[in-house]
C-alpha cells in the first residue's frame, strides 16, 4: 500500500507542477502581448520545462511508436511476397507419376514418396566387390617415395611439431600432465619420446595406454602409421 500511495502522491505532484507551468505560461503570454520582448526568455524557459515534463510523461508512448515504425519497415513488400510465392511454386511437386497413374492430391503424393524411399533405403544388398575393385583401380595412388617417407621412422622434428601444435589445456596422456608441461620441457622430452615411438613402431605394437584411452595427442602421427601398417 505504501508503494501505491507513493506513486499516487508523485503523480499528483507532477500534475500540479504541470498546471502551475501552464498558468504561468498563459500569464507570461498575456504580459508579452502588452510589452513585447520583455518576457521572451521567461516564455522560452517555461516552454522548455513543459516539454521536458511531456517527454517524461509520454516516453513509453514514444518508444512504442518508434518500435512500431521499425516493425513496419521490416514488413515484407509486394515484390518480396511475389518472389516468395514464385519460389514456393517452383519447389512444389504438383504431380507425381506412380506407374501409369498420375497423383495430384497431397496425401497421395506423400504416401507415394514415403513408400518409395522406405523401399529404397530399407533394402539390404551385398556390396559389389567387382565394382569396388574397379573404383579402387582408377583412384589416384601415392607415389612410392612418399610412401617410404610416411612409413619411415618418426623423427624428432615430427615429435617437436606435434608438441608445439598441442591445444592449450589439453592433457595428451593418462598421466594428467597438460600441454604446458610438454611445451616447457620439450627439449628434454622430444629425444625420449622419439625413441619410445621408434621402438613401438619397429615392434609394430600399440602403447598400453592407447587401448585404455584411445587418444594421445603427442603421437597422433605414430598412431596413423600403426593403423596403416596393420
Amino acid at each position: 500500500m505504501s508503494a501505491i500511495n507513493f506513486c499516487q502522491k508523485k503523480s499528483m505532484e507532477r500534475k500540479s507542477a504541470k498546471r502551475n507551468l501552464m498558468k504561468t505560461l498563459q500569464t507570461l503570454i498575456r504580459e508579452e502581448n502588452l510589452t513585447p520582448g520583455l518576457f521572451t526568455a521567461d516564455i522560452q524557459e517555461c516552454k522548455a520545462q513543459l516539454l521536458e515534463q511531456l517527454e517524461e510523461q509520454y516516453r513509453g508512448a514514444m518508444v512504442r511508436s518508434r518500435l512500431r515504425t521499425l516493425e513496419r519497415s521490416e514488413d515484407p513488400t509486394k515484390i518480396f511476397k511475389t518472389r516468395e510465392r514464385e519460389r514456393a511454386c517452383r519447389n512444389n511437386i504438383h504431380e507425381l507419376q506412380s506407374g501409369e497413374n498420375i497423383l495430384s492430391k497431397p496425401e497421395e503424393k506423400e504416401l507415394e514418396l514415403v513408400t518409395f524411399f522406405s523401399k529404397m533405403l530399407g533394402e539390404k544388398k551385398s556390396p559389389n566387390r567387382q565394382a569396388m575393385k574397379e573404383v579402387l583401380a582408377v583412384m589416384p595412388k601415392v607415389k612410392e617415395k612418399l610412401v617410404e617417407c610416411l612409413n619411415g621412422p618418426i623423427s624428432e622434428a615430427e615429435v617437436q611439431c606435434a608438441i608445439k601444435d598441442l591445444a592449450p589445456r589439453k592433457s595428451p596422456g593418462v598421466d594428467g600432465l597438460g600441454a604446458a608441461f610438454y611445451k616447457m620441457f620439450s627439449s628434454e622430452l622430444v629425444p625420449v619420446l622419439t625413441k619410445v615411438y621408434a621402438d613401438i613402431y619397429n615392434r609394430n605394437l600399440d602403447p598400453s595406454t592407447f587401448n585404455a584411452t584411445g587418444n594421445n595427442g603427442t603421437n597422433s602421427k605414430a598412431e596413423k602409421r600403426w593403423v596403416n601398417q596393420k
